[in-house]
């Protein structure tokens, strides 16, 4: 059986509001298309989604 993949949801640009994108170049990162602000590296998709999601003041 072959394994999906899911594209973890992805909150809206900080900086613009416009809706970022997962691009890979080795590792992942998110990307936004409008303003080109990018989050930190990650491993993984999901790892890349949680980093861009977070927020300052964000309880964890």
């Amino acid at each position: 059986m072959e394994q999906e993949t899911l594209v973890p949801i992805l909150k809206p640009c900080p900086f613009c509001g416009d809706r970022p994108q997962i691009v890979q170049s080795g590792t992942f990162a998110v990307q936004c298309a409008d303003c080109g602000a990018m989050g930190p590296p990650a491993p993984n998709m999901e790892r890349a989604a949680v980093r861009w999601n977070r927020r300052k003041g964000d309880d964890f």
